[in-house]
């Protein structure tokens, strides 16, 4: 809703369905119990993403209620929008700045999670971090095992007009008692298709060792913009 004096409105939802509809999902949805299948963190239902009263003024926002908080590059507090259900933070936010100075303070009482609440503490977690985006594209390690996980990795990206290209590879490992978790290689190209049009390939091979299973994923994306 448009500001007035100051003050605007925030509502925003999602509902995550089935395309064919039905129970035949093969692949487990972190709440589906189908655990035989690789995870794909899309669980399906309704969810209030956004409902929040701002204020805003040259120099002070003030954001209460449930909101988006995406901080930095997003490895320790972020939204996970590439997933189908965003992750929101139910919170008193207080943004402020005086010329190079500034304050971003948020007071959190809930964590609304892209599949729900998360169980065991033995090993460092970071729940509000887009996850997706750090420890291999196939989401292995969405939930960090009890032994903790070391990801050794080399990544390298470079463009060749029009396309952009990246590459990852990672080496994971346990971080107490040296378990030898497994090997993933991601993969991405993305160029545009004209003035408006672009898209985005994705590829991720996951090759287990003394965690998860084999995994190859694949993703395309055709991006329009208005």
């Amino acid at each position: 809703m448009p500001a007035s004096e100051g003050f605007s409105v925030g509502l925003e939802g999602d509902h995550v369905f089935l395309v064919p509809p039905g129970d035949d999902e093969r692949s487990n949805s972190t709440n589906n119990r189908r655990t035989e299948f690789p995870i794909v963190a899309d669980p399906t239902g309704f969810d209030l993403n956004q409902a929040y009263l701002r204020y805003r003024d040259d120099s002070l926002t003030v954001t209460m209620g449930r909101q988006r908080i995406l901080h930095g590059g997003q490895r320790i507090v972020g939204g996970v929008a590439w997933r189908q259900n965003e992750q929101t933070f139910d919170a008193l936010r207080v943004q402020s700045s005086h010329d190079k100075a500034s304050i971003d303070y948020s007071y959190v009482v809930n964590v609304n999670r892209i599949f729900g609440p998360d169980d065991g503490a033995a090993s460092f977690r970071t729940p509000a971090a887009t996850l997706h985006k750090f420890q291999g594209w196939t989401d292995k390690f969405l939930a960090t095992p009890p032994a903790g996980v070391k990801d050794f990795h080399l990544k390298a990206a470079t463009k060749v007009d029009p396309a952009a290209l990246g590459i990852a590879l990672h080496d994971f490992k346990a971080a107490e008692g040296g378990a030898d978790y497994g090997r993933e290689v991601d993969i991405s190209v993305s160029c545009p298709l004209g003035a408006k049009l672009g898209q985005l390939f994705k590829f991720a091979r996951y090759s287990a060792r003394e965690h998860a299973t084999n995994t190859t994923k694949g993703w395309f994306v055709v991006t329009y913009t208005l």
